[in-house]
């Protein structure tokens, strides 16, 4: 079972260092440079930030063109995880494995009901990488049990369906799941990703709706119904749901790679298919979306 976009890229060229690029349009770009050519820079795990906004975008792949950069500097103005550090890359696929680890053994628990042990490992992965989405989301439906907005049984079958990669035949316990329990956001955003999943567009963006108008001010709600609107075209729509996700939260990985991607692609930057590997959908362990969901993109 993958988790959270585990594809870390090594470096296996001499091109392999930290960078802050100051762009002409104000924007600050750090990363690690993976690879160079006479027109674009590729970076890997890249923080962009324009001083006038007030979050900061994170992708695991960035192109730049170099016309677009006015100067550059040692990284370190944006993360000081770029100063100095040789082999950063590796340490960075430690702390994905062993997040890892940690989330897939609280699904092991919370798929059986064993919910005080599974939020002792998923609290556990936050210790590694707080930013980790799967196991955030786990630990607020646990919560959500607790405080009685959603019952024990609907917590644990969405804990189920939610780590399936089968999603052909779980459009039935999806749509089942979101009936009983139809006034919680989540049973409406596993309904919307089973849709998604197997094409069904417009119904994943009736799903993907309520789950907003239910939490509002919930990132992945908006990150989801972003990915809905991309893959039925609405660029502009996919690219404000992602804006509003990131003002949320900031760290929100999944949303920061979309925008990023939908961004690279209005600006006609031809994406490699390895790139866009890195990016599949996260088998839904976090319940949350990447731009490429459907098979074929």
């Amino acid at each position: 079972m993958s988790c959270l976009l585990l594809a870390t890229n090594f470096c296996v060229s001499i091109i392999c260092y930290a960078e802050t690029f100051y762009l002409k349009n104000g924007d600050i770009v750090e990363g690690t440079v993976e690879e160079e050519n006479a027109k674009n820079i590729k970076l890997s795990r890249a923080i962009i930030k324009n001083p006038g906004d007030n979050f900061t975008l994170h992708a695991y792949t960035h192109y730049l063109k170099k016309e677009e950069i006015a100067r550059t500097e040692e990284a370190g103005v944006l993360s000081k995880e770029f100063l100095g550090k040789e082999g950063e890359e590796g340490r960075a696929a430690y702390k994905q494995s062993k997040s890892s680890d940690y989330y897939e053994s609280g699904l092991d628990f919370a798929v059986v009901g064993e919910f005080e042990k599974a939020e002792k490992e998923f609290q556990n992965v936050l210790k590694v990488d707080k930013f980790y989405t799967p196991a955030v989301e786990s630990l607020r439906l646990i919560k959500d049990v607790i405080k009685q907005k959603i019952s024990k049984e609907i917590a644990i079958r969405l804990f189920k369906v939610g780590t399936s990669s089968d999603w052909s035949s779980k459009i039935k316990e999806s749509e089942e799941i979101a009936n009983l329990g139809s006034g919680y956001m989540m049973t409406h955003t596993i309904l919307g990703i089973a849709y998604l999943k197997n094409k069904m567009l417009d119904e994943a963006m009736v799903e993907f709706k309520k789950a907003v108008q239910m939490e509002p001010d919930r990132d992945i709600a908006h990150n989801n119904l972003g990915v809905s609107y991309f893959h039925n075209g609405m660029l502009s729509e996919a690219t404000h749901e992602f804006e509003v996700a990131l003002q949320f939260n900031s760290d929100l990985a999944e949303a920061g790679n979309n925008y990023v991607f939908v961004k690279m692609m209005q600006k006609g930057i031809e994406l490699k298919e390895s790139d866009i590997s890195n990016y599949n959908l996260i088998d839904f362990e976090c319940m949350t979306s990447s731009i490429f969901a459907l098979e074929g993109r």
